[in-house]
């Protein structure tokens, strides 16, 4: 599994971080070269020694009591499938990612997650095992999900949950998914999309068997008010994207969501607030050696300057 290009190493070259970020290991808001060549290292230490229990055991874990075998290894023609789409949407490329069908069951529904942890540099992901054996399971694409799960594998030194539902959801063609996926952004959403409707059946419940009577009014109004509230958060973040996109567009980016992916939901607001004329001037500001990279890769040649 050494796919990787070793040249992301060579931090004495001016392209080093450049041909990283192109391979989805971004630099991190305000890290410094040091500290990306530190994670960077923690990174692949993580996964030598991984790879090496392994090939030792025939079988690693990947989370407690969760253990994935060596022949269920995620072949190089599905990365290869998941490269185009996250290419072509945000200008990398995941090669080196540990993948792997995991044959122990998550849930009927379930089909694919991923792990990352920047403290021991732990970065892997798995796949239902049906698609060791087919392409399609259910109404998932195993193309699709390979990009969404290697998106966040990817976005994860951003560290900021806005938006990163959305964007590994825009690796998919299903609309649907689409809308919703960004409405779950902390571990808490779940509830207040669930728990209403959990308090709705109890008080239905109650008053049928004669236990108290209540309005069922306020039950219903939370019962639609929690996804309700979910959504319109959801609608609010992805139209700040939108006009930060149009921003961008406006001042001669041509590839405007490599550039968003690799933002803070914090900068993508203050980008969309701006005026068409600032948009060059705030992106040439000194920042960071994230905005180094991504300047040399997605802004062109004179800063983006309006002509």
């Amino acid at each position: 599994m050494e796919r990787f290009d070793r040249r992301i190493f060579n931090f004495d070259a001016s392209d080093g971080p450049v041909l990283a970020d192109a391979a989805g290991l971004l630099v991190a808001p305000g890290e410094t070269i040091d500290e990306f060549r530190s994670r960077l290292e923690r990174l692949f230490a993580w996964r030598r020694d991984f790879l090496g229990a392994l090939k030792r055991d025939g079988r690693a874990a990947v989370a407690p009591g969760l253990t994935v075998r060596a022949d269920s290894a995620v072949d190089d023609g599905v990365f290869a499938e998941a490269a185009e789409v996250t290419e072509r949407l945000y200008g990398f490329a995941v090669n080196w990612v540990p993948g792997f069908y995991l044959t122990e069951p998550l849930g009927f529904f379930w089909g694919g997650c991923s792990w990352t942890d920047p403290a021991d540099g732990q970065a892997v992901f798995t796949l239902r095992s049906a698609f060791q054996r087919r392409s399609r399971w259910l109404w998932y694409d195993r193309t699709e999900l390979a990009a969404h799960e290697l998106c966040h594998i990817a976005h994860a030194p951003v560290s900021d949950p806005s938006l990163e539902e959305f964007f590994a959801y825009r690796s998919g063609r299903g609309r649907l998914r689409r809308v919703l996926g960004n409405c779950f952004v902390h571990d808490w959403d779940a509830l207040i999309f669930m728990v209403p409707s959990l308090l709705l059946f109890c008080a239905q419940l109650g008053v049928a068997m004669g236990w108290w009577s209540v309005a069922m009014w306020p039950f219903w109004l939370l019962t639609f008010g929690g996804p309700g509230y979910l959504l319109l958060r959801s609608e609010h973040a992805v139209n700040r994207w939108r006009r930060a996109r149009r921003r961008l567009l406006a001042a001669g980016v041509g590839s405007p969501d490599p550039v968003l992916f690799r933002l803070t939901a914090a900068e993508i607001r203050e980008l969309s607030a701006l005026p068409e004329a600032e948009v060059a001037s705030w992106l040439n500001t000194p920042r960071d050696l994230r905005f180094e990279v991504l300047r040399k890769r997605f802004v062109p040649a004179g800063g983006g300057e309006n002509e």
